[in-house]
């Protein structure tokens, strides 16, 4: 059960049953070489060695030792034992085992590319995905949630309270008189008067569990779980007092960090 759980040493000990197994063929190939009672089924055994050899290599060569371990335990015993006694014939056996170790080791190469290469795609994928997520969540102006993320919280928040008998509540908060500012003091001087209220309400809603989100223009929300009424008007009532102060909301570049 601990293997199951455990990917990289199933893998591991997949690979080492393997590479036991193709080594045991071919000590017995060896054996059929050289002692008479196996001599009947040395060539059954080559032509099984072989194609054993060559799937695994192919199947696995994501994994290094196998993709070099396999022809290593399963031909070059073999390489060995053709070599003695040498003559011509035994030569000319060897060369082709050696001929066919080089392309089982190229050709696995290609399947040991494709592999890494498909995972690394797919993790590259995965993290743009979350990347992307994460931007479709997040206001360009602001860098607080956006709308879309408010309603997905808020939901999951809902559903928690009513499961778990919990208050929760939602502050709306609107900028008065914002239509003003953009009017005498341009759009620029606007856009920083909105990011210095995302930073105080950050600021001011300090618990982990409290999500203040920008809905659109100058409008704010926030979602408090495990907040009854009356203590939602008392964060209320502190967030108004937090941007109603000309010093936490003064436009300077190292107060608003832009």
């Amino acid at each position: 059960a601990h293997v199951e759980r455990n990917e990289p040493q199933a893998r591991t000990l997949l690979a080492v049953l393997v590479l036991g197994n193709g080594l045991l063929l071919s000590l017995l190939g060896v054996g059929a070489q050289h002692w008479p009672p196996l001599s009947p089924v040395l060539h059954p055994l080559i032509l099984a060695g072989g194609i054993i050899c060559a799937v695994a290599t192919m199947t696995m060569g994501m994994e290094g030792f196998v993709r070099y371990g396999m022809p290593t335990v399963m031909l070059v015993p073999f390489m060995i034992g053709q070599a003695f006694p040498f003559n011509v014939a035994n030569a000319a056996s060897c060369l082709i085992i050696a001929l066919f170790m080089l392309y089982l080791v190229r050709a696995s190469r290609h399947v040991h590319d494709d592999y890494w290469g498909a995972v690394e795609a797919r993790a590259s994928l995965e993290e743009r995905a979350a990347e992307l997520e994460q931007l479709s969540l997040t206001d360009p102006l602001t860098q607080i949630p956006n709308r879309l993320y408010f309603e997905r919280r808020l939901a999951d928040e809902w559903a928690r309270a009513l499961r778990n008998r919990q208050p929760i509540s939602v502050l709306m908060i609107d900028l008065d008189h914002f239509k003003r500012v953009n009017d005498k003091f341009g759009h620029p001087f606007g856009d920083r008067c909105l990011v210095a209220v995302a930073v105080q309400l950050r600021r001011t809603l300090y618990r982990d569990v409290d999500t203040v989100a920008r809905c659109g223009g100058e409008e704010f929300v926030a979602v408090l779980p495990d907040t009854g009424a009356e203590a939602a008007a008392a964060v209320a009532d502190r967030v108004r007092l937090a941007v109603a102060d000309r010093k936490s909301t003064r436009l300077n570049s190292s107060h608003l960090g832009i």
